[in-house]
């Protein structure tokens, strides 16, 4: 946790020739940093299927399964404390206030309470993050797994067995499922057509 204040603080130094947007404020740095593999807090998660498939099957070791985790994140949150009055609501950062206390300078004030980990959405704001249906969760000071919230029935794993990756790899490609869908960029569009006439 003390790393990442001084981490955002040097992103932040070297970003603004990358971008196009500077980000509004420090969830949406922090965001725009977990996407492209910055020291954050935050765990990725998306609202779609087919890309938690795809990142599941990333690692092309045969020997070991491949897992897709699922969350609630509704129940997550409700076991986190956070009751919202409308029951199928998500915290938002940047929207609900009780975020607030996640943000880095707060986590690092020892005087604040230890938060439990909760899932929240956030504001979508590069290609990335609408491509893959971005959503996440954030760790308060105490480093504690989503998993490790009270009686776990809030998560849930699918496993795919090993010999079943290469299948599963093939159907995506069927689909039109690619690099290039999820990481929507020149890079990609080239590793793409280059793929399209081999």
């Amino acid at each position: 946790m003390d790393q990442e204040f001084p981490a955002i603080k040097r992103f932040k130094q070297n970003a603004d020739v990358f971008l196009s947007r500077v980000p509004r404020d420090d969830w949406e740095w922090i965001f725009l940093m977990q996407h492209h593999r910055g020291l954050t807090r935050l765990l990725d998660w998306t609202e779609s299927p087919l890309v938690a498939l795809y990142f599941a099957l990333e690692n092309d070791n045969k020997e070991t399964d491949a897992v897709v985790w699922c969350l609630d994140p509704i129940e997550l949150n409700r076991k986190s404390g956070h009751h919202r009055k409308f029951d199928r609501d998500i915290l938002a950062f940047g929207i609900d206030e009780v975020l607030n206390g996640y943000l880095p300078d707060k986590v690092g004030d020892e005087q604040s309470a230890e938060l439990l980990p909760i899932a929240a959405i956030g504001p979508r704001n590069s290609s990335r993050m609408i491509a893959q249906s971005g959503t996440f969760t954030i760790m308060h000071r105490l480093r504690m797994a989503v998993e490790d919230v009270s009686n776990k029935d809030h998560i849930w794993r699918l496993v795919i067995p090993a010999d079943q990756k290469d299948n599963l790899r093939d159907e995506l490609r069927l689909l039109g499922f690619n690099e290039f869908m999820l990481f929507p960029e020149l890079e990609t569009l080239a590793m793409h057509t280059r793929e399209m006439f081999r």
